[in-house]
C-alpha cells in the first residue's frame, strides 16, 4: 500500500514539523492540492502508478475519528462494486427549500449522510477523475457516478466519524478519540 497526503503549498512545512513533533514515521508522499477537493484528489491520483494499485481509498482529514472497523466494513462491501461508501441514517428532520424561500418536509428515511473514507477500484477512480470537474462533486462517489460508475454500495457508516466543520466539533472529536477503545 501507499499513503499520499494532499496539502496546500503553505502547509507542507507545517506538516513535516508535526510529523517530527509527534513521531509520525509512516512512509508517505506529499502532493500539492488544487483549488477544490476534487482537484486535490485528481492531483493525488495523477501522482500514483494507478496500474499497480488495486484500490484507492480517499479520506478527508476533516474526519479524524475513522475506525479500523469502518475500514473493514468498507473492504467487506466492495466485492464486485464500483465503490463502497460509508453512510449513516439521517436522524434530523429534513426539509427541501425552493428558490422562493418556501420549504417542505421530506421523508428522512430516504436519505443518508455520506462519510469518508470511500474506496474504489483504482483504474475506475482514475478514469472518473479524467472528466471535467464540477462544483457539485463534493465527494468521490459523485465523481464516479457522473462518469457512469453507478454500482456504488452504501455500507454502515460510523456516527462517531464526524466531520470537523463547526466550532466545537474538534472538542467532540477529541472526546471520541479519547474513548476510541470503548466505541
Amino acid at each position: 500500500w501507499e499513503l499520499t497526503v494532499v496539502l496546500s503549498c503553505d502547509m507542507t512545512v507545517e506538516w513535516q514539523e508535526m510529523c517530527r513533533e509527534y513521531g509520525f514515521s509512516l512512509p508517505h508522499s506529499i502532493v500539492t492540492g488544487g483549488p477544490t477537493r476534487a482537484h486535490s484528489v485528481r492531483n493525488a491520483i495523477e501522482s500514483l502508478a494507478v496500474e499497480s494499485c488495486g484500490l484507492i481509498s480517499v479520506h478527508d482529514a476533516a474526519r479524524p475519528v475513522v475506525s479500523s472497523s469502518l475500514i473493514r466494513n468498507l473492504l467487506d462491501g466492495l466485492n464486485g462494486a464500483d465503490g463502497v461508501i460509508p453512510a449513516c441514517q439521517v436522524t434530523d428532520s429534513i426539509r427541501i427549500t425552493a428558490p422562493d424561500g418556501s420549504s417542505r418536509a421530506v421523508d428522512r428515511k430516504l436519505y443518508r449522510s455520506v462519510q469518508t473514507p470511500q474506496i474504489f477500484p483504482a483504474a475506475k477512480l482514475s478514469e472518473a477523475y479524467r472528466q471535467e470537474l464540477r462544483p457539485e462533486f463534493t465527494d468521490d462517489a459523485s465523481v464516479m457516478e457522473a462518469a457512469g460508475f453507478c454500482n456504488l454500495r452504501l455500507t454502515a457508516g460510523d456516527p462517531h466519524n464526524i466531520k470537523v466543520t463547526n466550532p466545537g466539533d474538534m472538542a467532540v472529536a477529541e472526546l471520541y478519540l479519547s474513548l476510541s477503545d470503548t466505541l
